[in-house]
């Protein structure tokens, strides 16, 4: 440092030398001052200036010497700086060895980064990676899986940077060990996953029912897709090639296709099945607690229709509500044959108590109706006097006699003849015209 600020010192503080010479004015000597220096405007401008100009060349002889020292700082010696890489190199694989003994792979991964930036030619780094991932098939660690297939998928690269002569040999070291990962690590690309959370989820008893219903089906449908996926790739006792794209000789589309696959496959099924039948009596109990009390409410709505009933216009709702009453049974009905073919206890029964509660219900809506058309008859009889023949015929013809029992059919045939009686041959026509129309909709 000093044998710069010599070197640059010198030829500096000439110039400066001569500056200050120049400053003082031609013919002037360095004793020889002018008048203007003294007291005057001009004698003071040219003070300031020099007292610029000194403090200009102060400053450049710190940037002089600042250029100085980093230029001499870039001119170290090439062998140094490959000698300092080479020992950081040396540094990380050593680092990297350490914390690979100790099982620390996440640790071990970060020096094998280092590595690979610092010497990716060097067979030591590639090895190094070699070794991780060879340990990683047994490790403890949670994380070592991932971080082995990304430096897998690193030292693919780093095959190319290898001396001409260990190419082919590393390519064949690489390539065993991607078959190693496929077999060491199934649980990074488990096909039974996706399938063994649906039916775990479905089996707890916490979730909402049509949740686990959800789940079981979704299971069911994985699987089955599976299982296809699996018989297609299956090739059976001939040997087929299926190509360099599709994964190890034991890897189908990325599932294991191993001997054991379809021992695999049998289980989900077995406990999907189990699952299946859980399900399917827990649904049984929902379905006939709820048709039970289905048929207590129906059996209360049949002993109000089956009382006289004083005001005769609640009998349209009261109809309307027992044919509602009996779709329901009807659907409960169809509900229950499932569990009726797979005879689970009390499902026949059930299903024959829900049957004939809808039947009676589709009786007593017949009787209410038998009974609004027997206040009807009565009432064009008795008040025949305030309606003409023929609307008295309109007002019998809301009744259909199809839905009439004998005894009510027989007296609206009567009174409908009565009527018929009173009319004239142009009316007898007009009614018969009517009643013909009307069954025709009907």
């Amino acid at each position: 440092y000093n044998r710069q600020c010599a070197t640059y010192n010198a030829p500096h503080l000439a110039a400066h030398a001569a500056v200050t010479v120049n400053m003082k004015g031609p013919g002037m000597s360095s004793g020889q001052t002018t008048s203007s220096d003294h007291n005057t405007e001009g004698g003071r401008g040219s003070t300031r200036w020099s007292a610029y100009l000194t403090a200009a060349n102060t400053v450049l002889i710190f940037v002089i010497l600042i250029v100085s020292v980093q230029s001499g700082s870039d001119t170290s010696d090439p062998d140094d700086l490959a000698s300092g890489a080479q020992g950081q190199l040396d540094a990380a694989l050593g680092l990297a060895r350490e914390r690979i003994e100790a099982d620390d792979l996440p640790g071990a991964y970060d020096y094998l980064l280092a590595a690979m930036r610092l010497g990716p030619e060097d067979a030591r780094t590639f090895e190094a990676i070699i070794g991780f991932i060879e340990r990683a098939g047994s490790s403890a660690d949670p994380n070592a899986s991932g971080l082995a297939l990304d430096l897998h998928a690193r030292a693919d690269v780093l095959v190319t940077y290898q001396a001409p002569a260990d190419i082919a040999t590393a390519r064949a070291r690489w390539t065993a060990t991607d078959q190693a990962l496929a077999r060491r690590l199934p649980a990074t690309n488990d096909p039974f996953t996706s399938v063994d959370d649906a039916i775990t989820a479905a089996g707890r008893a916490n979730l909402p029912f049509d949740v686990r219903l959800a789940l079981h089906d979704a299971a069911e449908r994985e699987l089955e897709a599976l299982r296809i996926d699996l018989a297609l790739a299956d090739p059976g006792p001939v040997a087929v090639d299926i190509g360099p794209d599709t994964g190890p000789p034991d890897m189908i589309g990325g599932a294991p296709t191993g001997p054991d696959i379809w021992a695999q496959l049998a289980d989900r099924e077995q406990r999907l099945a189990e699952l299946a039948l859980t399900l399917d009596r827990i649904s049984f109990v929902e379905i006939s607690a709820s048709a039970l009390d289905w048929t207590e409410t129906a059996e209360s709505a049949l002993k109000a229709a089956s009382e006289p009933i004083a005001d005769n216009d609640r009998v349209p709702a009261m109809a309307e509500g027992l044919r509602e009453l009996a779709m329901q049974g009807a659907d409960y009905a169809a509900r229950l044959d499932p569990f009726v073919g797979a005879e689970f206890a009390t499902a026949l029964e059930v299903q024959q108590q829900v049957q004939d509660t809808a039947t009676d219900l589709m009786r007593g809506r017949q009787w209410l109706y038998n009974q609004q058309a027997l206040e009807r008859i009565k009432f064009v009889v008795d008040e025949k006097s305030d309606f003409d023949a023929i609307e008295r015929v309109k007002l019998l013809l809301e009744i259909d006699p199809a839905n009439l029992s004998s005894y009510v059919l027989e007296r609206f045939e009567n009174q409908w003849r009565t009527v018929l009686d009173e009319c004239d041959d142009e009316q007898k026509v007009q009614a018969v015209k009517l009643r013909i129309l009307q069954r025709a909709l009907q």
